[in-house]
């Protein structure tokens, strides 16, 4: 079955920082090509929807995508006009349960906020839309705090988070990166047959799982994490870093 929708995470698997260029060329070509074929391609990310159109323009990525997955669960979908809006009644349902989760779990988020400052493991983070996040000095210390949350959910059940290596952000455990495509994937009206999905990082996991795409791949400079869980669900890592393996990959499956 042909894949229709291609989602990528952005950082270190999309576009790569250390390399120049930091998109490769040949994915443009191959994305556009499977446009033309009727098929879609999204970015995945923990950036906002902001931060994600700067990526686009600052990496030089010559064609903007069909969807925007921001701060891991908000769909926005770009129209013929090049304008982004929300997808459906999704974001809506996702403000207000988050909106809710943040009021309700105050005291747990104050306990977890004066244990990483308390022990002078790094900083709290509070933004717009980003109300309870944590940046770690380094990863031994977010496992710390990790290993914090992890005592308290028993009694927080709803309480849940993204990592990206040192950085966390809390959310409704309903919500991340695979159920954001899981939606998405329903939307557009596909299986998880038409899917592929790709990514390095620990926020990534949850949609790199063959019930949400039977297409996985990780590049080489994944954590060890995911390249175990692309493998163990029948996926593929590449001995190509971030964007050359994803031209790689998405080449592969155009035949």
């Amino acid at each position: 079955m042909a894949v229709n929708l291609f989602c990528f995470d952005f950082d270190g698997t999309l576009v790569d920082k250390d390399h120049t260029p930091s998109f490769e060329p040949a994915l443009a070509e191959q994305l556009e090509a499977a446009s033309r074929g009727g098929a879609a391609w999204v970015i995945n990310t923990g950036r906002s929807l902001h931060h994600t159109l700067e990526g686009v323009l600052g990496h030089r990525i010559p064609l903007a995508p069909d969807f925007i997955i921001a701060r891991e669960h908000e769909i926005y979908a770009r129209s013929a006009d090049g304008r982004w809006s929300d997808l459906g009644v999704w974001n809506g349902e996702a403000r207000v349960i988050h909106d809710t989760f943040y009021r309700h779990h105050a005291r747990v988020l104050g306990d977890i906020r004066r244990f990483v400052e308390g022990g002078q493991l790094g900083w709290w983070i509070e933004e717009a839309g980003d109300p309870a996040g944590v940046i770690t000095h380094t990863e031994e210390g977010m496992a710390q705090v990790i290993d914090f949350v992890h005592e308290r959910l028993a009694h927080w059940p709803d309480l849940g988070y993204q990592r990206n290596t040192i950085y966390l952000r809390f959310t409704h455990r309903r919500f991340d990166k695979g159920t954001a495509l899981r939606e998405l994937t329903r939307h557009l009206g596909l299986t998880a047959a038409e899917v592929f999905a790709a990514g390095d990082n620990f926020n990534d996991l949850p949609m790199l799982r063959r019930d949400l795409a039977h297409h996985l791949v990780a590049p080489e400079n994944s954590l060890p994490q995911v390249k175990s869980q692309v493998l163990d669900e029948g996926g593929r890592v590449s001995a190509l870093p971030a964007s050359r393996a994803m031209a790689e990959a998405v080449a592969r499956l155009r035949g």
